[in-house]
């Protein structure tokens, strides 16, 4: 089973779809950005603006040289006022970090791969 818990799903089309079957299990995440349908085993979903400090990073960005350009990646991190900031569920196991490198949790979790804004919380 393939589940998906605590994760910002954010569409730039209209319409676009998540992947259901009986083997995806979705729970706990936030859908936003375009018109994004809610997967319905989404006992707890949330939806609305993510407030992204840059939701328009495209890509690919790097070269064969210097490898793939992770950081831009931080563009989908939340703004302060985001609702992704305190409304994640604690993960056991999370390895202590997210994707910056910064100590999880500050506060409550929250949703998403960077823990609330790099400058402290909202």
């Amino acid at each position: 089973m393939t589940r998906y818990g605590c994760d910002a799903f954010s569409s730039a089309v209209a319409d676009a779809s998540l992947t259901t079957s009986p083997t995806i299990a979705y729970t706990n995440n936030f859908y936003g950005g375009a018109s994004l349908p809610v997967p319905a085993p989404d006992p707890t979903a949330r939806t609305g603006d993510p407030l992204l400090v840059n939701p328009e990073v495209s890509g690919p960005y790097g070269t064969a040289d210097s490898g793939p350009r992770l950081d831009t990646a931080l563009g989908f991190a939340p703004r302060p006022g985001s609702p992704l900031i305190g409304s994640g569920t604690v993960v056991p196991d999370n390895g202590g970090r997210d994707y910056r490198g910064a100590p999880l949790y500050l506060g409550r979790p929250d949703i998403g791969a960077a823990e609330g804004p790099s400058g402290g919380r909202a």
